[in-house]
């Protein structure tokens, strides 16, 4: 039966979710993977994330349905993950950039204040 690859992306995606585990999308069939976790269980939606929309016609519609923006918007339409591996730089940036910032206390800048 065809139905069966698209089962287990979509354990994978529910398996990350459930352990706190980033689950990166990649293209349209993890897309679709993902929708199908995200469908049956909600939660699931906070653990996945778009590397980037694939130029097959319907990535577009599946990222919207998982109401997901893409990291990367490059064209990719080659296969093998390479979207998600093209990603991982732009991770271990905002990774570096997050462990390596001082906080607003650390800087000496006083706390915001809403003026409304």
């Amino acid at each position: 039966m065809k139905i069966r690859k698209w089962i287990r992306p979509a354990l994978f995606t529910l398996g990350g979710a459930l352990a706190g585990v980033p689950v990166l999308m990649d293209g349209f069939i993890s897309g679709v993977a993902a929708l199908c976790a995200v469908r049956l269980c909600p939660a699931a939606a906070k653990a996945v994330f778009a590397s980037h929309c694939s130029t097959e016609p319907a990535a577009r519609l599946v990222l919207e349905a998982l109401n997901k923006t893409p990291l990367l918007t490059a064209g990719l339409h080659l296969g093998e993950g390479t979207g998600a591996v093209a990603s991982i730089p732009l991770w271990d940036m905002a990774l570096a950039v997050y462990e390596g910032c001082y906080s607003f206390a650390e800087g000496g800048i006083a706390p915001y204040t809403p003026q409304c």
